[in-house]
């Protein structure tokens, strides 16, 4: 991945493991058929918690959520004090007693500072962020 992250002419938005998103195609040289989104917007919030738009589909990403959400309520998240809640069943194994329980759990989604430093303009919307200096 480092090689695409440092590509000259290129800019990073979002990497992961395996996967990264720029602000325009790759070579065709450099795409297999694992090629999954061109996003015409997106928002990424997080580490695997990642959103966008493109000609004909939404697409959300939030680890741990299994029923995603519109993508107009996730980019919301980008106003300042703003959070979504939904509720996502999870499940609990218990070897020992052999049995599977189902709960359903609120989980809260909201802008991250465990990182960086956010960074608004004078409407409250997020507008980058600053790194931690330690």
């Amino acid at each position: 991945m480092s090689k695409f992250k440092n590509m000259d002419g290129f800019n990073l938005y979002y990497s992961d493991t395996d996967s990264i998103d720029i602000d325009k195609p790759l070579p065709d040289k450099d795409v297999g058929v694992e090629l999954e989104h061109i996003f015409q917007e997106a928002v990424y919030l997080a580490p695997q918690v990642y959103g966008g738009i493109t000609s004909t589909y939404e697409y959300i990403k939030i680890k741990g959520l299994k029923k995603p959400i519109p993508y107009s309520e996730f980019k919301s998240l980008l106003k300042r004090g703003f959070t979504l809640e939904a509720t996502n069943q999870k499940w609990y194994i218990n070897l020992s007693m052999g049995n599977l329980t189902i709960k359903d759990e609120i989980y809260t989604l909201s802008m991250t500072e465990t990182k960086r430093t956010p960074i608004y303009d004078e409407h409250d919307n997020f507008i980058g962020g600053k790194p931690f200096i330690l």
